[in-house]
Formats: C-alpha cells, structure tokens, sequence
C-alpha cells in the first residue's frame, strides 16, 4: 500500500511538471528560520532579496519570486513555486524541496496539445482539408512554447531558491 502510493504521488508529480530533491542547509536551522523571516517580510522593493514566500506550518514553507510576468504578492501570481519541508538529521538541517510550475500554465499545455491531437485527428479522416492545414502550426508552436516556458520558470524558481538560501542538492534526490 505504501509503495503504491509512493507510485501514484512520482506519477502526479511527473504529471504536474513537479520536481522534488533533498537539499542541506549548510547553517544551523535556527539560521534558516532567520533567513526565510527575512524573505517573509521583506518589503516588496527591497533589493536584498529576489524572492517573497509564506510560512504554512512550523516545518513547511513556500517561497516564489517577486518578479516574473507579473507581481508575485501571492503564490499563484507566479510563474514558478518553491515548497519545502525542513528537519534536522544527525545535527544538518535539510529540506525537502518540491518546485512547481503555475498551474494554469500546466494546463494550458496540456488543453493545447489536447486540441493539436484532435486537429491531427481530424486532417486525417478528412483528408487534408486546407482549414486544419492553417490551424496546426499556430497550435504546436503554441504548445511547444508554455512547455518550454513552464520548463524554464520550474528551473529558474529552484535556482533562485538554491541561490537565496544557499542550499545545495544531495546525492539522495527524488528527481
């Protein structure tokens, strides 16, 4: 039972374009609660930090940057979100970090490439009709380009995190 679960969150991770890895905080945990007040509150101008975030519970944060297309007052303005979960382990502090692309990015994608199968579809019980010709490039380019967009913000928001924190990945990643 637990190994199917384990399974099925992999899957919806792979799913949602979500990536997981453990990272060490070189510094005391004491030391990591300072610094992620710091983003907390930091003001929205202050060019002492890239990223804004909330605290969720005692252990579990979430953290995205100020600035993308948009103004990142809130989680769901931003193109990219960092969630992390911290303990202690044999006197290191650790975070288990998941990275998240936005959602509506997500499914933007996925309604995009949805609609490209179906006009491939089409074009071919319909035998090459000139219509369907015109509407397949604009609707593969525009697949091909949130895909690489929510690929880019993904890795741009843990490399900010990575950066802000100075938290290095280990060996014993999700992936």
């Amino acid at each position: 039972m637990v190994h199917l679960k384990k399974e099925m969150k992999s899957f919806l991770r792979k799913i949602f374009f979500a990536k997981s890895y453990l990272y060490l905080y070189p510094y005391s945990s004491l030391n990591l609660d300072n610094d992620l007040e710091r983003i907390y509150e930091a003001e929205y101008f202050d060019r002492n930090t890239i990223l804004r975030g909330k605290n969720i519970s005692k252990n579990q944060f979430s953290l995205w940057e100020k600035w993308n297309l948009f103004r990142g007052y809130h989680s769901f303005d931003a193109l990219g979100f960092f969630s992390g979960t911290k303990f202690n382990h044999q006197n290191r502090t650790y975070i288990i970090g998941t990275i998240y692309p936005n959602p509506i990015m997500v499914i933007g994608f996925y309604f995009t490439t949805l609609t490209l199968g179906f006009i491939l579809y089409s074009k071919v019980s319909t035998n090459d009709s000139y219509e369907i010709l015109e509407m397949i490039l604009p609707v593969a380019i525009l697949s091909i380009v949130l895909l690489s967009s929510l690929l880019y913000f993904r890795r741009r928001i843990g490399n900010s995190v990575e950066q802000e924190l100075k938290i290095k990945k280990t060996h014993h990643n999700k992936g």
